[in-house]
């Protein structure tokens, strides 16, 4: 293992006595003999140590030398392309003194005091726009404060009055709305006004081929067929105050192919209910409900029923049958033998319920989607399950107009 200067850490070599980068003497010769000095010019008896393994160098004796002189060099005397400038150190031997390292540059910064200046600048406009606004808010709540403005009346102009046609020019106004067939409010001359309901009646004349419908209704709608020749209709508001239901209007319309009863919104706390008596052999009557029963009982006439939500029952009703329920029951009773027309009667959520009278003669068909079907085992009918739902098909009785049930979501059932 190679032994270094305690000095400056350049590595030794064997039998060298002093460091050939500092000058520091490291060690004694080989024969452990004391180094010896000799007059300048003399040379030392002794042997010469070699102090490198590449050979031949001597190591000359100790003593004081001159400095090697170097060559001065004029600035005109041509050098070669590859020479280079040096500084030699005279007089001093290699390593005996650092080399000169220049002071490092001076970091700027500019950047810093641009950053300092930008940032007091922002916070002074900032701290201007703040006085600027109070002091703009201050003046005008201080003007704001000195308006007084006093109330100023012109003279009192009573509003305008309507013109007066007249109880003529106004009842030739309302039969010309009359025979357009415009709808009207019903009129409430005449109503039964007490705590909680108001009931109106009025009559209409209508005849045999007439159409009588109740739309855009909510609430319960009765229908009866009887032997008289006019319409009586029957409406009752119930609840509210009396304001109240005189705001819900019943519209209605005439003309020479039907009447038309025609109903409004009414208020939460009011409810509206429909009673109508019509000659039994009156053409047809058509029904169109948002939500309300609907009961239709002794008429001959044709049917066409249509509702959101409710429940619907009909009762000897022996003309044809439209009828189209999607939330509720429908109840159907045939206490006659005897029907003129075919009848189909449909649900989409609920049931069908079916009584009808021995000696009928119908042509039945009833199927459900996702429900059952019970029948009277006197009837002698047979119910198919199907891949959805459950269908019976047959003829009661002798046969005759066809009466259809359909239920997508509940069940039907048929009984004496």
């Amino acid at each position: 293992m190679s032994e270094r200067c305690s000095n400056c850490g350049a590595e030794l070599f064997a039998g060298q006595q002093f460091c050939r980068r500092c000058g520091a003497a490291v060690g004694v010769a080989r024969e452990e003999a004391p180094t010896q000095l000799f007059e300048q010019g003399a040379s030392g008896g002794g042997a010469k140590v070699g102090t490198s393994p590449f050979g031949g160098a001597n190591t000359d004796a100790v003593g004081a030398r001159q400095p090697t002189a170097y060559p001065q060099t004029n600035a005109s005397q041509p050098q070669p392309a590859s020479f280079q400038p040096t500084s030699p150190l005279v007089g001093q031997p290699f390593g005996s003194r650092p080399l000169a390292v220049g002071t490092p540059a001076r970091k700027s910064h500019r950047g810093a005091w641009l950053v300092a200046v930008l940032a007091v600048f922002v916070l002074g406009v900032c701290a201007l726009g703040g006085v600027g606004y109070a002091w703009w808010r201050a003046r005008h709540a201080a003007i704001a404060r000195k308006v007084v403005v006093s109330d100023v009346k012109g003279p009192d102009i009573p509003p305008p009055l309507p013109p007066d046609f007249g109880e003529k020019l106004g009842a030739q106004i309302r039969e010309a709305m009359k025979g357009a067939g415009a709808a009207s409010p019903l009129d409430e001359s005449g109503a039964t006004v007490t705590g909680v309901d108001t009931v109106l009646t009025k009559s209409f004349e209508i005849g045999d081929d007439a159409t009588f419908s109740v739309r855009g209704v909510s609430g319960t709608v009765t229908v009866t067929g009887t032997d008289g020749d006019q319409a009586e209709v029957k409406v009752t508001k119930h609840g509210g105050s009396p304001q109240e239901r005189s705001g819900a209007h019943v519209l209605v319309a005439q003309t020479d192919k039907g009447l038309s009863l025609i109903g409004s919104a009414p208020p939460p706390d009011v409810n509206i209910s429909y009673e109508v008596k019509l000659p039994r052999d009156l053409h047809q009557v058509e029904i169109s409900s948002d939500r309300g029963d609907v009961k239709v009982e002794g008429f001959d006439g044709s049917v066409v029923v249509s509702v959101r939500q409710g429940d619907l029952e009909f009762r000897d009703v022996t003309g044809s049958v439209h009828s189209k329920l999607v939330n509720g029951n429908t109840r159907v009773f045939f206490d006659k033998v005897e029907r003129e027309a075919g009848q189909e009667f449909s649900v989409v959520n609920g049931g069908i319920e079916a009584t009808i009278a021995d000696g009928t003669d119908a042509d039945l068909k009833a199927e459900t989607t996702a429900g059952d079907i019970s029948v009277d085992e006197r009837y002698g009918l047979k119910v198919e399950k199907r891949p959805a739902g459950h269908q019976v098909a047959g003829q009661l009785g002798d046969g005759g107009q066809p009466l259809q049930l359909k239920v997508v979501n509940g069940d039907i059932k048929l009984k004496k």
